[in-house]
């Protein structure tokens, strides 16, 4: 009896913060037990000796943590509960009668919404996201609420409120429901700036392959564009020219209609005269070799 006292104190004191396996915590007992110089019992006695400690270490976490809660915590955390509920009730009542949730119960975020991942690489995913990590900021978790739970163990903790209903939860005794909800606010929390990086990452990323993206096309039609294009008018309207004299205002109507484009949006006008005809070479090129007028 002193032995199964001795051990279930040794479990509760140096492993059961760090590892609740109860496969792995057999063999640590059968050591310790071997350590000790005592014969091991049965494995069935091995088995209910550890779940008795595990019972107690449980009870003694959930007094623990929940003394290290603020008033105003355990308050909102009942709150995010009550409105998680009615919004599930809604929800129920809504499908039965095949009608549309009111956008008015959505106003406020609900456990539900926690428990997501998040949506399409966008801003409205990241404001989402940020909106959850308010709330959870909001609820004022004390920083050294788990310090001597291991992660592997918080995250067991964890999964219980995320599996659970809101409805179920708040049966638990306060004690009960208090830890759970904060071991899952405190792991959610983490995972939420861990996640809310990646997004900011991806959507950076998306804006500088759109930016590429759009540098490729100008440099590609760039590339594309004939080179000579001016000489090559140049020579056009020179060869007409030199060949029928009363073709002048034709081809300057030619060179007007056919190359527009090369105008800049900001470019001003004379007289009434093209943007064109005032600031392209071959206009130039043909007021001084031949005096043809812009207009």
């Amino acid at each position: 009896m002193a032995d199964a006292e001795e051990m279930t104190a040794w479990l509760i004191s140096t492993q059961l913060a760090s590892d609740q396996n109860i496969e792995r915590l057999k063999e640590l007992v059968i050591i310790r037990f071997r350590e000790q110089q005592v014969e091991p019992p049965r494995n069935d006695r091995i088995e209910r000796l550890i779940r008795s400690a595990y019972h107690t270490y449980e009870q003694t976490l959930f007094a623990e943590t929940f003394q290290k809660l603020p008033q105003v915590t355990r308050e909102r955390f009942d709150a995010l509960l009550a409105r998680s509920i009615t919004v599930a009730d809604t929800d129920t009542s809504e499908d039965e009668e095949g009608g549309e949730t009111p956008l008015a119960v959505y106003a406020e975020i609900v456990l539900h919404d926690l428990k997501t991942n998040p949506g399409p690489v966008g801003l409205e995913s990241v404001m989402k996201e940020i909106a959850k990590l308010r709330l959870l900021d909001h609820f004022a978790l004390p920083i050294d609420l788990f310090s001597t739970l291991s992660p592997k163990v918080l995250s067991l903790y964890r999964q219980r409120a995320a599996a659970e209903p809101p409805r179920e939860l708040r049966r638990h005794p306060e004690e009960v429901r208090s830890t759970l909800l904060a071991a899952f606010c405190w792991q959610r929390r983490q995972e939420i700036i861990d996640g809310l990086i990646d997004l900011l990452l991806l959507i950076v990323h998306k804006i500088g392959a759109k930016a590429e993206k759009h540098v490729t096309k100008e440099l590609v039609e760039e590339i594309r564009r004939v080179e000579g294009k001016e000489r090559i008018l140049c020579e056009v309207a020179e060869a007409a020219l030199m060949k029928r004299k009363n073709t002048r205002p034709k081809v300057m109507r030619i060179v007007n209609k056919c190359i527009p484009a090369c105008v800049p949006p900001t470019a001003t006008t004379i007289g009434g005269s093209s943007p064109f005809l005032l600031i392209s070479p071959v206009s130039v090129f043909l007021t001084k070799r031949y005096d043809v007028p812009y207009n």
